[in-house]
């Protein structure tokens, strides 16, 4: 069973006002940007196989006939948006890359009650 003491202390982080209470709320938003951003990316390369199967099915092929019914719609505009899909995923992947390599702040496991040092943060 979870301790009821142990949830306390997990959420004094966010709670605890001043400096450390600002560093907090401050991890806790770019943590919220990434997880935003990975599905961003998550749903953009969902994008990306589906319009990719529209590419496929709307466009010819080489060796095809003429006459192989194709899908009715405009393959070049297809093949644009594909592309940038694919553009927006690499820029996505890029920001989520550098936001996990370089983490701005990290706080330490967070102590509280008598004779308990205050919270650590290193920057």
């Amino acid at each position: 069973m979870f301790p009821y003491s142990r949830l306390r202390r997990a959420s004094s982080v966010s709670s605890c006002g001043g400096e450390l209470g600002q560093r907090a709320r401050r991890v806790s938003f770019e943590r919220r940007a990434l997880r935003r951003a990975a599905a961003a990316a998550l749903a953009t390369s969902l994008m990306i196989i589906m319009v990719g199967t529209l590419v496929t099915g709307t466009g010819g092929h080489a060796g095809d006939s003429s006459d192989v019914p194709r899908m009715p719609m405009n393959w070049t505009a297809m093949a644009w948006m594909h592309a940038a899909a694919a553009v927006l995923v690499l820029a996505l992947a890029g920001a989520l890359r550098a936001g996990t390599a370089f983490p701005k702040h990290q706080i330490s496991h967070v102590r509280r009650g008598p004779g308990r040092e205050r919270p650590t943060t290193r920057t």
